[in-house]
């Protein structure tokens, strides 16, 4: 069932997306192919469905809330609407400039595009709001070492890795930095 906005069913299909919005994460996850996603927008590929949804409710509704823009952002950047995502993630710093998630998650899309400094910019903005967030001093560890910023980058990412011992991403970056 597709869901569109009208005045006839704008309800039900707000109410379709809180549900769907419910299991949608607020971070872009490192490495993922969103199966998570996937599933949270139901099966049979609806995440284009949900990103439709989501641009339609984003014109009709035009949300102010916070976690609701950053989610739109995490779904429009997953069906690779890069354009609405980036505008989803400034939104949020607008209104709440010490976000780290919507720093960490506009960094991803602006790396994604190979802009590495203004990507570096956002992790440096995420580490700043958050110095214990390990995969934002990976993140940026990536940048500046596409960057050429070699010794920075072991800087950040040895970071990373004593934050969080467990996590692969920091420990395949010091492998490639050695």
């Amino acid at each position: 069932m597709k869901a569109q906005l009208d005045d006839t069913n704008a309800e039900a299909a707000l109410n379709d997306l809180a549900q769907r919005f419910a299991a949608v994460p607020t971070r872009i996850r490192q490495g993922s192919s969103y199966d998570g996603l996937t599933r949270a927008a139901g099966d049979g590929g609806l995440r284009h469905e949900l990103a439709s949804m989501c641009r339609a409710a984003d014109s009709y509704c035009a949300p102010t809330d916070i976690e609701c823009r950053l989610k739109l952002g995490v779904v429009f950047y997953s069906s690779g609407d890069d354009a609405n995502a980036i505008q989803s993630f400034n939104d949020v710093i607008s209104e709440q400039e010490s976000h780290v998630e919507a720093w960490f998650n506009l960094g991803v899309v602006i790396f994604g595009q190979g802009q590495f400094a203004e990507a570096e910019y956002c992790f440096s903005r995420a580490c700043e709001i958050d110095p214990s967030d390990a995969q934002a001093w990976n993140k940026r560890g990536a940048c500046l070492w596409q960057l050429d910023q070699r010794r920075e980058s072991r800087r950040c990412v040895q970071r990373a890795r004593a934050l969080d011992r467990g996590s692969l991403h920091p420990r395949v970056n010091l492998q490639r930095l050695a």
